[in-house]
């Protein structure tokens, strides 16, 4: 079944007298369980890719379903909901509040959702399944980069996330982190979790099982990589 589905999506944008294509129709579909990549160059649209599907922005036109739900115009109220119930992002800056110890950061998704209830056990466990549950009561600037990233994937499951969305995700790590890293996201996979990242690296989106090209706007093919089912 389809988790995502997206028909002749475009984004445009007015610069002065110009029209922007960003992205300028769009036909693609992300299976419940898949692991993609979307790969394309500085500029290609799949930063604007990216935020469509994670609820940032809504598309000019074309049409947008999740989980069988149009969601192709939501208002800023709802695309906030679904950003916090439906969604898990990890960034390529950790994004993690250098004040709160890992545990307190882990679960700020569940105390924007306000369900607060049993938060502690819950961000405990997504602590426990990236290796980093020994680190709980350190704050970010204690860490390496590539435990602040196992802490942010963390914070990205902590909710039971339909979909993770990943972008540049190990852009400020070095190669033995960046191998961690990949090795923990096919863990979650092989364990029923979707997962969207969005790259400028080959060898990064080889990691997953497909391979979606992005370039001037345009969904120019895709390919299988090496992460085999």
């Amino acid at each position: 079944m389809a988790l995502i589905e997206l028909q002749e999506i475009r984004k445009h944008y007015r610069m002065g007298d110009e029209t922007v294509k960003a992205l300028d129709g769009v036909t693609l579909d992300i299976e419940a369980g898949s692991y993609a990549a979307v790969l394309g160059p500085s500029g290609s649209g799949k930063s604007t890719l990216m935020h469509l599907l994670g609820f940032m922005d809504f598309p000019t036109s074309g049409t947008m379903l999740f989980d069988g739900d149009d969601v192709s115009r939501l208002s800023p109220s709802k695309r906030a909901w679904y950003r916090a119930n439906r969604l898990g992002f990890v960034f390529q800056t950790f994004n993690l509040l250098p004040r709160l110890s890992v545990l307190e950061n882990v679960r700020l998704p569940l105390d924007y959702a306000r369900q607060a209830r049993n938060a502690n056990d819950l961000a405990r466990e997504a602590l426990d399944r990236v290796g980093m549950s020994h680190r709980i009561e350190h704050r970010p600037g204690q860490l390496s980069g590539g435990e602040r990233q196992r802490v942010a994937i963390a914070r990205a499951l902590v909710n039971q996330p339909k979909l993770i969305l990943a972008d540049e995700p190990t852009g400020n790590l070095d190669t033995k982190n960046v191998e961690r890293v990949m090795e923990l996201f096919d863990a979650l996979v092989d364990e029923g979790q979707t997962l969207i990242i969005v790259t400028h690296d080959l060898e990064v989106a080889q990691h997953a099982r497909s391979i979606i090209l992005v370039r001037d706007g345009h969904l120019v093919g895709t390919e299988e990589g090496g992460h085999s089912e």
